[in-house]
């Protein structure tokens, strides 16, 4: 279908019927779709359909291996195609009898081309890859948020207007055609090579032409963009104060460059070389402590780490750190089916925190028999009793 996209979205105020079918297997699908975006070549781009679970499911196991699909679209009938298998994020979701997906092609990965010339020598081609945008404003902002997301090269807010007008110029970025139930949604695509020179050439020229300027550099000013020619230069002289900002954005909970640990928490290290033969690695020792941190302003703290890296002995060394009461009560949930939990989980308590008291508990009443356990345990504790099962 040949159509000239003045307009980037159609509104239909009635569903899009999408049918997708196979004449050889005799196989008939059929949804309602509010929201369809298609490419230059007639691609499915993105498509929102709802109906019964069943079709749907199959129209997006369709979509996403390859097919064809005829859509109704008010008076008109629109065949569309996806040929890139596993091209496609998708996502279906559930509501009783109900059920809706929606799938939008991928961004390529980078690759490159190796060409062989008459004289036999090898040259490398930078491919370009096909990025897709999708927005549901259509201020330059948010477009201009996405672009600055999707490339390498930096932006600053002070090249909006002048850059996306220049990538549309120069077909760099397209306007994809959107017919949508409410209007509110736009696509874009982007056309660039693994390097990105050609993004890096429209900011260039539009520094040599005054189109756009650093802010804070007047013009003929003596400054150190003087004998910058590239946005390469521009990263080899700036890279530190870059990187100087970025990390004065993040505040760390804890920097051991500049702090130390709590006097408590060197106690439960020098514990656990007595009693475990080695000492909490620096890394170990500043998880703990901005972990006693979190605890003393909120109730809730996450180590998120691999198996093995020592989350069971930093978390008990924090909460006996940050404890500010002569007797804390801590509770582990481990699953049933892990049947060495309690042992691994007591040697940790015991070489990781002084005068604590360890029990396992296996409750038939969950609720009701923790509570008597820990009222148990504070007992417990105070009589310096040693570890056993309850």
């Amino acid at each position: 279908m040949s159509e000239s996209v003045k307009t980037q979205a159609s509104v239909h105020e009635s569903l899009m019927t999408v049918v997708c079918w196979d004449d050889k297997s005799e196989i008939r699908l059929s949804n309602y779709a509010d929201m369809i975006v298609r490419n230059k070549q007639n691609q499915i781009a993105a498509i929102r359909f709802g109906g019964y679970p069943e079709m749907v499911r199959a129209m997006a196991d369709c979509v996403a291996a390859g097919c064809t699909l005829n859509v109704r679209a008010g008076s008109r009938d629109i065949v569309l195609k996806s040929d890139k298998p596993n091209g496609y994020y998708r996502k279906v979701s559930h509501d009783g009898l109900y059920a809706e997906a929606i799938l939008y092609l991928k961004d390529d990965e980078t690759k490159s081309l190796s060409l062989t010339g008459d004289d036999g020598e090898k040259t490398t081609v930078n491919a370009k890859r096909n990025l897709y945008i999708f927005c549901e404003d259509s201020d330059k902002d948010t477009l201009f948020h996405e672009l600055d997301r999707k490339l390498s090269v930096p932006l600053i807010p002070a090249f909006k207007d002048y850059f996306i007008a220049e990538l549309k110029n120069r077909n760099i970025l397209n306007v994809l055609k959107v017919w949508c139930r409410s209007g509110q949604f736009y696509a874009y695509h982007l056309e660039v090579t693994e390097d990105e020179t050609e993004i890096a050439a429209v900011l260039e020229d539009g520094l040599k032409s005054g189109a756009i300027e650093i802010p804070g550099v007047k013009f003929g000013e003596q400054s150190d963009f003087e004998n910058i020619e590239s946005f390469t230069g521009y990263l080899n002289t700036f890279a530190a104060m870059i990187a100087g900002r970025i990390k004065s954005s993040f505040i760390p909970l804890f920097d051991p460059e500049t702090e130390e640990v709590c006097d408590r928490l060197k106690t439960v290290d020098s514990y656990i070389a007595q009693n475990a033969g080695y000492h909490l690695y620096p890394a170990q020792l500043a998880c703990s402590e901005a972990l006693k941190r979190i605890t003393d302003k909120d109730n809730i703290a996450l180590i998120v780490a691999e198996c093995g890296s020592g989350k069971t002995k930093i978390g008990a060394a924090a909460l006996y750190a940050g404890q500010k009461k002569k007797h804390l009560t801590q509770s582990y949930v481990l699953p049933i089916f892990v049947r060495n939990g309690f042992v691994r989980l007591r040697k940790a308590c015991r070489t990781a925190q002084p005068s604590s008291y360890v029990a396992s508990v296996t409750p038939t009443k969950p609720m009701t028999f923790l509570k008597k356990v820990i009222k148990q345990s504070i007992a417990l504790c105070q009589k310096n009793v040693p570890e056993t099962d309850i």
